[in-house]
């Protein structure tokens, strides 16, 4: 059997585990992911990928190149990103057995053209995977899908030194892109308003992005420069482990996501607000493993909680990391995929 896989980007490090794991099938004769080489740098591969061309139009990024690949193989596994139409639109041409993976309703859960494209293209893929159990009850009782058609991996990502931090916890963290909805302006503000009350918490910000120019601007405007430090973005798991295992907590205030899973992993909590509009992984954040907060203005008074009783970031830490081993484990995320194939064959 051959199986294409079609990605909205690049090939993301953290999916590489199940990619190799779905290469290595016996009964999967070629697995081939096709990508467009977008947001991740290009790493050498154990499986067959081919990097495509790409165009913008309008809001919409077209694969370039797709139906002749698609014709070739035997099952299409895609992510559901409605701005890559060449993703899922291909399914009306053919009538290949098709998987979906992806959050579930989309952002724009109550807009009616989401809604429109959507639904039929889930209904028509002989099943859809998405992120979350909430995600699941969503589309059984918003969008009345079936829920056979229908199963669950918990968004993840393999962390091969994943381990519980019991080091010295002395500063705030944030690993990723470095991007406006993040809100890390609002941290950055949080420590000013610290620091005028001699409370001077240091600061990690390790990655790269739009924001990163401006993010430096402001903490030379607000003078707190001694107190953040920038690092560029890293894949290196042992580089990521010593930046986690000293973090009092991995701060997101306006969006998380795979990010909780990464902090977990370490026994590290995140702290965020709760009233956000953040990724479906910010459902594994509870106030047992988790800083949460109501409002922007709560941001100051957590920040200092946090400095003021570091024991509170081992407890929910250590909470987080069970939430890590039992319930988003990768080997759970290769085990649904396998028993999907398996299912959209029959």
């Amino acid at each position: 059997m051959k199986v294409l896989v079609l990605l909205e980007f690049g090939i993301p490090p953290y999916r590489d585990f199940l990619f190799r794991y779905l290469n290595e099938l016996p009964f999967i004769d070629k697995f081939t992911i096709c990508h467009t080489g977008q947001r991740f740098e290009d790493r050498k591969y154990s499986y067959d990928h081919i990097h495509v061309p790409t165009f913008n139009l309008s809001e919409l990024t077209i694969h370039k190149g797709i139906i002749k690949k698609i014709k070739s193989h035997d099952l299409i596994i895609s992510s559901f990103n409605i701005h890559r139409p060449m993703c899922w639109l291909p399914m009306l041409f053919t009538n290949k057995p098709w998987i979906l993976w992806g959050p579930g309703l989309g952002r724009n859960k109550l807009n009616i053209i989401n809604r429109l494209i959507r639904k039929p293209f889930i209904k028509r893929a002989r099943k859809f995977i998405v992120y979350t159990e909430e995600a699941k009850q969503e589309l059984i009782k918003q969008w009345k899908i079936d829920e056979h058609k229908l199963s669950v991996a918990n968004n993840t990502l393999y962390v091969p030194n994943a381990e519980y931090s019991t080091g010295k916890r002395k500063y705030l963290l944030y690993v990723g892109r470095l991007q406006k909805r993040k809100g890390l302006e609002n941290v950055l503000c949080a420590l000013y308003k610290l620091k005028q009350k001699n409370l001077i918490l240091p600061f990690v910000i390790l990655g790269d992005g739009e924001e990163k120019d401006h993010l430096h601007k402001i903490t030379e405007e607000l003078g707190i420069q001694q107190q953040v430090t920038f690092r560029p973005a890293t894949f290196d798991d042992a580089e990521l482990k010593k930046a986690y295992s000293s973090a009092l907590a991995y701060v997101s205030p306006d969006h998380v996501g795979l990010g909780v899973v990464h902090s977990f992993a370490y026994g590290i909590p995140v702290l965020t607000c709760k009233n956000k509009e953040h990724a479906r992984e910010f459902t594994y954040c509870s106030p047992e493993n988790s800083f949460l907060y109501e409002k922007d203005e709560h941001l100051v008074e957590m920040i200092a909680k946090i400095a003021a009783h570091p024991e509170e970031s081992f407890q929910k830490g250590r909470v987080g990391y069970s939430s890590y081993t039992k319930n988003l484990s990768p080997d759970h995320m290769k085990e649904v995929f396998s028993d999907a194939i398996d299912e959209a064959l029959e």
